[in-house]
């Protein structure tokens, strides 16, 4: 499969065997054919590959190295940018949040100061701006990350709530998000992958997004159960939606 962002095409596919790598410079060419039709050129030159899969199947997979697109040989990359977004090949994100909080930092350190000569208000609309939509951005990938990258996300936020309150480095972090009305990092992720899989189910757009979720309904209860007006927690007391894993290769390339 493929997909296409204005210049920027994506291509991707399963590594059963080693023919997958002859799949993909025929689907190359088959692109390349409709770029030429449509005057256009591509440009493999600025081509970038990568090969993603856990840490157990690369230990006992072959090494791939090198991947032939349109007879211009590309490397295989440990990491790829793509719509601002760094991948790496265990998909881990490590780099793209390392690097996210470098930024992160250096705004919250310029916004810390002119604080003293700008209204609550306005900081808070300069933190969301300059900061916080960096940290919300594509956040959803992050469902299911490491404890230890969530936490470098927490320690960002948790930073720029002290910078926008003038508050010290010993207040509580939790009373300064709530004082903001702020969300914590895992509970905004949450909460957009929550409203995306809502927005999917009822409107059912993207068109390629409904037929991959699964929903599961709560089998543990009997049919003829009477539920009483006070909620019960429980396990089985909501529906959960999963979706189906990432493909575990890729290449793009971009249009001249």
């Amino acid at each position: 499969m493929h997909s296409q962002y204005a210049d920027d095409t994506q291509l991707y596919l399963w590594l059963n065997d080693f023919s997958a790598l002859s799949v993909m410079d025929e689907c190359f060419n088959a692109v390349q054919r409709r770029f030429t039709l449509n005057g256009l050129a591509a440009n493999p030159d600025k081509s970038e590959a990568i090969v993603v899969g856990t840490g157990a199947r690369s230990r006992h997979e072959s090494t791939i190295s090198l991947v032939s697109l349109g007879g211009t040989i590309i490397p295989v990359s440990e990491s790829v940018r793509s719509l601002g977004i760094t991948l790496d090949s265990m998909m881990s994100f490590d780099r793209h949040l390392d690097k996210l909080c470098k930024t992160a930092f250096h705004h919250i350190r310029a916004l810390r100061r002119i604080r003293k000569f700008v209204t609550l208000d306005d900081s808070k609309n300069i933190a969301a701006a300059v900061v916080g939509s960096r940290l919300d951005y594509c956040n959803s990938l992050l469902y299911g990350v490491s404890e230890a990258n969530l936490n470098k996300r927490q320690r960002v936020q948790n930073s720029l709530a002290r910078a926008v309150l003038l508050a010290d480095t010993r207040s509580s972090a939790t009373q300064n998000l709530a004082d903001l009305h702020w969300l914590p990092v895992r509970d905004r992720i949450k909460h957009t992958v929550t409203l995306l899989t809502f927005k999917t189910l009822t409107t059912h757009r993207p068109t390629y997004l409904p037929r991959d979720l699964l929903q599961f309904h709560d089998t543990c209860a009997p049919a003829n159960t009477i539920y009483s007006t006070s909620p019960q927690p429980g396990p089985c007391s909501a529906a959960e939606l999963s979706a189906t894993p990432p493909q575990l290769s890729g290449t793009r390339y971009r249009s001249n």
